[in-house]
């Protein structure tokens, strides 16, 4: 496997396609067919992503802090819901339905638009929750997906590379 290589550019070379790295460009060459952009996509890819991590430690804190003056937890969501809901484009937390139950269950208001997709499941018989975070910033069809629960904060749960 080339290191620093993401699973699109793999999948390419995969193909039988020629990529080509130089300085701040990257090119795909597809027969006589060259596609060259900018590497800094990549960049862009890793910015996209940094959101969920953050966002699921935003909702563990307030998982934890409505089990603080409660005595419980609430799920809301599900990860089928919350795929169905990721689109290329931000969107705000109105057009999300689980997004808008973490909001009026947890008072989570990121201020933001969402990017990622995120959801909470409660186990009844550990008495604990665990908070979901998933985004398919670079388009291949492979979330990457973040947890945490009120052991732990944020954590990669996807296979690595996957963004």
């Amino acid at each position: 496997m080339l290191e620093g290589t993401t699973p699109l550019t793999r999948g390419l070379l995969g193909a039988g396609l020629v990529v080509f790295v130089c300085g701040s460009f990257a090119s795909v060459s597809i027969g006589a067919i060259v596609i060259t952009v900018p590497a800094v996509l990549r960049a862009r890819t890793e910015e996209l992503v940094a959101e969920v991590p953050a966002q699921v430690d935003a909702l563990r804190k307030h998982q934890l802090a409505r089990d603080a003056s409660l005595g419980s937890f609430v799920p809301c969501g599900s990860r089928g819901d919350a795929v169905r809901s990721l689109t290329a484009e931000a969107r705000d937390r109105a057009s999300d339905p689980a997004a808008r139950c973490l909001s009026t269950m947890l008072g989570w208001n990121p201020s933001e638009r969402l990017l990622g997709a995120y959801w909470t499941e409660v186990d009844a018989a550990t008495a604990d929750f665990t908070v979901y975070g998933v985004i398919d910033a670079d388009g291949d069809g492979n979330y990457a997906e973040y947890r945490a629960s009120s052991r732990e904060t944020s954590r990669v749960a996807s296979l690595p590379g996957v963004r």
